[in-house]
């Protein structure tokens, strides 16, 4: 653990940062504003990369959340937003006595019980997250404490949030695909609404404070022509902030992009993070006003990973 709390080599000092090109990264959600207004400024990055997974529109959306984690809407944990009486929206500040005013059904099966102990075993254990993954095929409707189904069951309210639209079970799995899809219920427009929201609060933190602001759309929102990336450009586009194309990029490098991912999940393996390293290098080339006073940009290599 490094001086701020936080599993990762020792930041980098200011003076250091002002002599080359320093970039931030976050993902794309309102709930990451607070690491950029509390940590990542006071490192004077040049550049705020934006990294941005299918997923992204749904975690910036507190009514899903609150749905599937079981969180109270008025006291979420995190950084949200909400829609204020005259249509406007408003940042939400975590709550800090959100954990009281969780709710949360607890059924008494074995299965339910289980995931609770393997839930203890699964940061040292793969063959416990290979039979978790095993167990959520046995579960059924309301074993599964965080299944949105059972959420909209406990707490009839959320028919109405949802503009009548039916959730899957399995936590955020059937949400996250709609976005893939051409056409789009309306409570999920309005995911899009908290999502350009979110842009807009990075895209003015980025101004004011001179950093130039950039999304790499990772190889989990396809390219261009794919609804998902589509959605994410357009409110990128209409905010004058560039994307870059992670999918793109790895098709480019002869690869297919699910070669970026681990085999049981979606998240970056060792080649998708040197992919990401790489899309984001060939942009300072093609971009050099970002760090034009800042010569030596290199990609150095550790563990396999490429970093900054």
């Amino acid at each position: 653990t490094n001086s701020w709390g936080f599993l990762d080599r020792e930041p980098i000092a200011p003076d250091r940062a002002a002599t080359g090109c320093h970039i931030a990264l976050a993902t794309g959600q309102l709930n990451q504003l607070p690491l950029y207004d509390e940590f990542a400024r006071r490192q004077h990055p040049k550049l705020l990369v934006l990294v941005f997974v299918s997923n992204d529109f749904i975690d910036n959306f507190s009514v899903f959340w609150s749905l599937t984690e079981r969180w109270s809407l008025d006291r979420m944990p995190w950084m949200f937003a909400r829609r204020t009486a005259d249509g406007s929206m408003r940042l939400l500040p975590p709550h800090p006595d959100a954990a009281r005013y969780t709710w949360v059904s607890k059924p008494h099966s074995y299965i339910y019980l289980t995931k609770r102990i393997l839930r203890l075993w699964f940061r040292w254990s793969y063959f416990a997250t290979w039979l978790d993954v095993k167990l959520a095929k046995l579960a059924k409707s309301g074993t599964n404490p965080y299944d949105p189904v059972e959420g909209v069951r406990l707490r009839p309210v959320y028919k109405s949030l949802l503009g009548g639209w039916q959730p899957t079970p399995r936590q955020n799995v059937g949400q996250i695909t709609i976005f893939h899809e051409k056409d789009l219920p309306p409570v999920f427009e309005a995911a899009l609404d908290f999502t350009a929201f979110g842009l807009d609060q990075f895209k003015e933190r980025a101004d004011r404070d001179g950093v130039s602001l950039v999304i790499l759309s990772t190889h989990t929102m396809g390219s261009r022509g794919a609804p998902v990336f589509d959605r994410l450009n357009a409110l990128a586009t209409a905010r004058g902030i560039p994307v870059i194309d992670q999918t793109d990029y790895i098709r480019r490098q002869g690869f297919k992009p699910k070669a970026a991912r681990w085999e049981s999940n979606y998240h970056w393996n060792a080649a998708g993070h040197q992919w990401a390293a790489e899309a984001v290098l060939e942009y300072l080339k093609l971009n050099p006003a970002v760090c034009a006073q800042r010569p030596g940009i290199s990609i150095v290599p550790e563990r396999g990973v490429g970093t900054f």
